[in-house]
């Protein structure tokens, strides 16, 4: 009969949604995720750590519907604050804001973190996040289409076809 109050479950629940989601396109769930992230959000109680999960829930969601403004608002109150939150969740934080620089259009800033992040994906045997790296980076450098970016983009997504492939990850 106690209110609810932020926890553990509610922020895992929160960021657990849309990064299954992400992983297999299924988005029926993430309205519960949505709940969740705003309950924590609207709680005095939240503590920093669950607060950045629902923000990274939010910013997911985000981007897997492709919104701008809402990308950029996440941007915008995370950058400072997920590098350096340890979060208790398998998905690179470098990963979501190159993703959210990404969504927002910034081919500049999403290029450094998908740098950032691939080089410490591969300097820290992080093989399934490297996959999902190269893949995404390659993704973003075939929008771009700048100079090189269709040659980099191969050798990207072949370092992501081999890692996935080694680990039995469907490609």
């Amino acid at each position: 009969m106690a209110p609810s109050s932020p926890n553990f479950s509610d922020a895992t629940t929160a960021i657990a949604i849309p990064c299954a989601g992400r992983i297999s396109g299924d988005e029926s769930q993430y309205e519960i995720a949505e709940r969740a992230a705003n309950a924590v959000l609207l709680a005095e109680s939240a503590t920093p750590a669950f607060a950045i999960c629902a923000r990274l829930s939010l910013g997911l969601i985000a981007i897997h519907r492709g919104d701008v403004s809402e990308a950029h608002r996440l941007y915008q109150a995370v950058e400072s604050q997920v590098e350096a939150s340890g979060l208790f969740t398998n998905f690179s934080t470098g990963r979501f804001l190159e993703l959210l620089a990404h969504t927002m259009g910034d081919w500049n800033l999403a290029a450094t973190y998908f740098e950032t992040a691939v080089d410490s994906c591969r300097g820290g045997g992080q093989k399934p996040e490297l996959a999902w790296s190269c893949y995404e980076y390659a993704d973003m450098l075939l929008e771009r289409n700048g100079e090189g970016d269709k040659a980099k983009a191969k050798g990207l997504l072949d370092e992501s076809l081999a890692v996935s492939t080694d680990l039995g990850m469907r490609p």
